[in-house]
């Protein structure tokens, strides 16, 4: 008879607040291994590769609900992560009469084992967010420089960047500015990381580390914004937005293309979703290919989901072609592979500037998933639910 774990949200939140930077590699590993095979359709130790079903969207308009349903099989066994959000108002779109609640994103992973047995039910909240900040997090491990972070938005996905990017670099940087439409949202997202434990920021080197906030009507928030993104080294977008988050001229004139930088966009899922210039995009696509400081590239978690779900990636019309998945980077690794094409794309990667485009797969949840239950099982956490799947053959 199979046990299965139940972790709530605070659980979830609690303990990957806390992991060491070796249990935080273990995550990585994970995530980096799964999407390895999954890019590449190469075996999982013989038994099989990860099959990823399309997500499935259906929006309420009685309740102005959308769920989202992401099924996942893979080798160590099988996930469905169900999401309820408020629907997206689409450009032009004009509110109802009755103004409708907002529905905060909330929902569930199941995960099961390869003979289908339940192994665990986890809240979905952190650990959606934790999960795509993670895939960010492999990025911003091989970046050569990180002292300065930009992140737009304040909700759970710009906290778990943050705080998977001060794990990984919190010894070397020196500055984080979160940019968000309303002050207290960022404001309560940077007082979230400053009640970190102090022995954790500590151990993790950022007990000196500036945070600042900026939001439309602070005072010179054009100049100031533009400064903090031309000095990043790091900028995240975790936000909704159907309209670019900054100008494309800022980061592609000649100031701004005096140093690179990692930009990471997960906040756009439908095609009428943007947050990264036009500008910018074809700025990465429009360079020779190998090109050491462009690549002639764009990073994307899954080619096919960023082609019909990310609005300024089918906006700008850039073809799968000039997408490369993270998955296949993964064998950078691998020391047999460090060929000569090998090294200079190590070298991209960790000096040269690279746009990153995740939309989430469900496969990321299962990953992240299983992990997470096996680590609670190792520190005696959750809640064991003994014999769940026991049948009665009376």
């Amino acid at each position: 008879m199979s046990t299965l774990t139940v972790l709530t949200n605070d659980q979830v939140k609690s303990v990957l607040d806390n992991l060491t930077l070796e249990q935080f590699h273990g995550f990585q590993a994970a995530l980096t291994k799964a999407l390895h095979e999954y890019s590449t359709d190469a075996e999982a130790g013989g038994n099989g590769a990860y099959y990823q079903p399309p997500r499935i969207h259906y929006s309420n308009p009685k309740t102005g609900a959308t769920s989202l349903f992401m099924p996942s099989i893979g080798p160590t066994g099988m996930g469905v992560k169900v999401v309820t959000l408020s629907t997206p108002a689409k450009d032009g779109e004009k509110a109802g009469d009755e103004p409708r609640p907002v529905i905060r994103p909330t929902g569930a992973v199941t995960v099961f084992a390869p003979d289908g047995s339940p192994k665990g039910f986890l809240h979905a909240g952190a650990l959606t967010a934790f999960r795509t900040a993670l895939a960010t997090s492999c990025l911003t491990r091989l970046r050569s420089r990180v002292e300065n972070v930009v992140v737009f938005g304040a909700g759970k996905q710009a906290y778990w960047h943050l705080r998977q990017a001060l794990l990984l670099k919190g010894a070397t940087i020196r500055n984080v500015t979160a940019i968000n439409r309303s002050r207290k949202s960022a404001a309560d997202m940077i007082d979230s990381l400053a009640k970190i434990s102090p022995d954790v920021k500590s151990r993790e080197g950022w007990t000196s580390t500036d945070m600042e906030v900026l939001a439309p009507g602070d005072e010179d928030y054009d100049s100031r914004t533009a400064q903090s993104l031309l000095g990043a080294d790091v900028i995240i977008c975790c936000t909704p937005s159907t309209v670019d988050l900054f100008s494309g001229d800022l980061l592609t004139s000649e100031e701004g293309r005096k140093k690179t930088r990692l930009i990471a966009a997960v906040g756009s899922y439908t095609p009428h979703m943007r947050e990264l210039p036009e500008k910018l995009l074809l700025q990465a696509t429009g360079a020779t290919p190998g090109d050491p400081v462009n690549w002639g590239s764009i990073v994307a978690d899954t080619i096919h989901g960023v082609i019909t779900e990310a609005g300024e990636i089918i906006q700008a019309n850039i073809p799968a072609s000039q997408l490369i998945e993270f998955g296949e980077m993964v064998t950078l690794h691998d020391p047999a592979s460090e060929t000569k094409g090998g090294e200079a794309r190590a070298r991209w990667l960790a000096e040269g500037n690279v746009v990153f485009k995740c939309v989430g797969l469900g496969l990321m949840d299962l990953v992240a998933s299983t992990h997470l239950i096996d680590l609670t099982a190792e520190l005696g956490l959750g809640t064991q639910i003994e014999g769940f799947d026991s049948v009665d053959t009376a």
